[in-house]
């Protein structure tokens, strides 16, 4: 059965609140990668007949990098006042705070997000040890949406329609951690050696 990836529109009209917020902090560029990550996170779910999660994860892709664009210093101010952990590679990256800084602004700014969103937009760009699904839907979601413009995001959603979310996941983790221009956090590599070690599909 063919599937289809749900239209800006009904993105816009449904979830109109968190759209006009992004709004508010994002370039349009910005947004629109937002509204591509939560559509595509959608058509995942119904792909892998998840659909209970579809609400969460449009949410989620929405708001996953409110944060993003916000100077650097700003960014490391922000995670000081609030009580976000910086390590020695935040404070030479301050980009690195963009995931856990949205998922905090999102939690003070909207009645809705729970402990599924919340984890899933914090550890977005690096993973985690025993990542949620939604978590999981998102990264992939956010590596491969339709509009990024690098060869490796077609790729990963050839993968996804031919052999799966498992396969998937591994060749999104391993090359993001290819691409990356700073040191690899420890978290990614744990995600990493974690799907490794499973054995049976996420």
């Amino acid at each position: 059965m063919k599937m289809d990836y749900i239209e800006t529109e009904e993105i816009l009209y449904c979830y109109a609140p968190y759209a006009k917020e992004i709004a508010k902090w994002l370039s349009p560029s910005k947004v629109r990668h937002s509204i591509s990550t939560a559509s595509y996170a959608s058509y995942i779910a119904r792909k892998i007949e998840k659909q209970s999660l579809e609400n969460k994860l449009i949410i989620a892709g929405l708001l996953h990098d409110i944060c993003r664009e916000l100077p650097p210093y700003e960014m490391l101010k922000k995670s000081q006042e609030l009580g976000i952990p910086i390590g020695e590679s935040e404070k030479h990256n301050p980009i690195l705070l963009h995931g856990p800084l949205s998922a905090e602004i999102a939690k003070r700014n909207f009645d809705g997000i729970d402990e599924d969103i919340y984890e899933a937009i914090y550890w977005h760009t690096t993973g985690k040890e025993n990542f949620g699904l939604i978590g999981i839907i998102l990264y992939i979601a956010d590596f491969s949406e339709p509009l990024r413009k690098y060869s490796q995001a077609h790729i990963a959603r050839e993968i996804f329609d031919n052999e799966g979310l498992r396969k998937t996941l591994l060749y999104c983790i391993e090359q993001r951690l290819s691409l990356k221009k700073h040191s690899v956090l420890p978290q990614a590599l744990a995600f990493l050696n974690w799907v490794r070690e499973k054995n049976t599909d996420i």
